[in-house]
């Protein structure tokens, strides 16, 4: 296990049975994920110097995967499609190995994948609000 530091969620439910969800990472990842246990009915999301995205998900469990997350973080509106708790599963990603203790660099003839989470590094942490 490697003593990463999660990524900061900040989870507050509003009057109208939204929650608005602030997120950062304190390891600057520009990749951030969040995961909902039960549907969500619309999520919008908010990127500084961006303009909020909304995206509906027909009531299903939230999976998304935001990138170019700016070093200040990210905020969402989640609509759940019923009252009642809603857990959520956030992640951070970041890209290199290097950093991790114990790393050992792979043989010159291995390369990295292609793929954009190869070599990555996630860190979750879960709330409930």
């Amino acid at each position: 296990m490697l003593a990463l530091p999660a990524p900061a969620v900040t989870p507050q439910p509003r009057a109208d049975g939204a929650i608005e969800v602030t997120v950062t990472s304190p390891r600057g990842a520009r990749t951030v994920g969040v995961r909902s246990d039960v549907g969500i009915a619309e999520v919008e999301v908010i990127l500084a110097g961006q303009a909020p995205v909304t995206l509906s998900l027909g009531r299903q469990p939230a999976d998304l995967r935001i990138g170019d997350v700016p070093a200040g973080g990210m905020r969402l509106l989640l609509r759940p499609a019923a009252p009642g708790p809603v857990r959520l599963d956030v992640r951070d990603e970041t890209v290199g190995l290097e950093a991790v203790l114990g790393y050992v660099p792979r043989p010159p003839e291995l390369s990295r994948s292609a793929r954009p989470d190869g070599d990555a590094v996630v860190v979750t942490t879960s709330v409930m609000p």
